[in-house]
């Protein structure tokens, strides 16, 4: 019996060998990643311009733009600031508390 398993175990790896990833294949299609035929922020990945002032910068973000996971600890904003890490980081001196919010706008006091 074991010389049987023997004699058989070098067949079945050829066999395996030469068919088994086009089982495999069959089975379980490999995703390939769609790749854009033209990316909208060219070669090198997203980028933002920076904002000259805070003015500028809240023509496009009307409340600021803050990091993802950003939490302004001290005073009370507005909600609704996007969240934009890109955007963020081309206006990071901006942030003049750094608290991960730049040209954030404050509540208004009733």
């Amino acid at each position: 019996m074991v010389g049987v398993l023997i004699l058989a175990l070098p067949i079945a790896l050829a066999w395996w060998n030469a068919r088994g990833p086009g089982i495999v294949a069959a089975a379980m299609p490999i995703p390939t990643p769609a790749m854009p035929t033209s990316s909208p922020s060219g070669p090198s990945g997203p980028t933002a311009t920076p904002a000259a002032n805070c003015r500028s910068l809240r023509g496009v973000y009307p409340r600021g733009v803050k990091r993802p996971g950003a939490d302004n600890a001290g005073a009370k904003v507005q909600r609704g600031i996007s969240v934009d890490r890109i955007a963020y980081q081309a206006n990071k001196a901006l942030d003049r508390d750094l608290d991960g919010i730049a040209c954030e706008v404050p509540r208004k006091r009733s």
